[in-house]
């Protein structure tokens, strides 16, 4: 298939998918700019990469965003790669005293703005997610704490009636762990499914989409058997370490 069969076949495979037709009025969706609404008026076919674009009316659109008479990109070639830095000198100096700010730039340090963007939004989650996990961590640790030394006069009767301390703790994390592995697994499928059925977009400079992840699921598994487990075991082996006697008096 040549380039441009191609192109004309993702055209109307696009147009078959969603069943459009002229006339058809369609709503686009921006992570900056919320629902946009459009009327077909053509569909073009030929064009290198027209599956990819959408001609629209310029001063329709720039109604609709509240920038009217506003251009955000012009793009020069320039003959020789040398000469980028005094074209760009002089494209700002010709438009300092424009009421609106000018900056003219290679388009590599424009691609690397925009890297840099992104990896300062990622590197904000991975925080947040972090803050999250720890606070996950603490809440539930010491909700399990609090569960196993209300129950120390039980692990003393346990004890009481012969079972060891051994027992005792495989019992009890058991019950934690599995408690723990619970929770984290419905709320990882709760997260699968809604960003498997909902369009999640995070607006940004370049608007950032949430998708699905079946293995997330299986690192909630993990960690919230890690969870349960570190939350259970320490305040455990200080209840089984008690006398018989005084964990039933609920001593210690």
């Amino acid at each position: 298939m040549h380039r441009k069969e191609q192109q004309d076949w993702w055209v109307k495979n696009l147009i078959d998918e969603y069943g459009w037709k002229l006339n058809d009025k369609i709503i686009l969706k921006s992570g900056l700019w919320g629902e946009i609404s459009f009327t077909i008026r053509g569909i073009v076919y030929g064009l290198i990469n027209e599956a990819n674009f959408v001609y629209l009316n310029l001063p329709y659109l720039q109604e609709l965003l509240g920038c009217q008479g506003r251009v955000s990109f012009v793009f020069i070639k320039a003959d020789d790669s040398s000469s980028l830095p005094k074209i760009c000198s002089d494209i700002e100096a010709l438009f300092r005293n424009y009421p609106v700010e000018i900056t003219a730039i290679t388009q590599k340090s424009f691609m690397e703005s925009i890297v840099d963007k992104i990896k300062a939004i990622l590197i904000a989650f991975r925080v947040i997610g972090w803050i999250a996990i720890i606070s996950t961590f603490l809440l539930v640790a010491n909700c399990i704490a609090i569960s196993i030394r209300d129950r120390t006069m039980e692990i003393g009767m346990l004890r009481v009636l012969g079972f060891s301390r051994t027992k005792i703790v495989s019992l009890v994390l058991t019950e934690s762990v599995g408690i723990a592995i619970s929770g984290g697994i419905a709320g990882a499928l709760v997260a699968y499914f809604l960003t498997a059925f909902f369009d999640i977009t995070i607006p940004a400079t370049v608007p950032l989409v949430v998708n699905s992840d079946i293995y997330l699921v299986f690192y909630a598994l993990l960690l919230s058997a890690l969870i349960g487990f570190l939350g259970g075991i320490f305040p455990l082996l200080n209840s089984v370490r008690l006398k018989p006697g005084d964990a039933i008096r609920n001593i210690g």
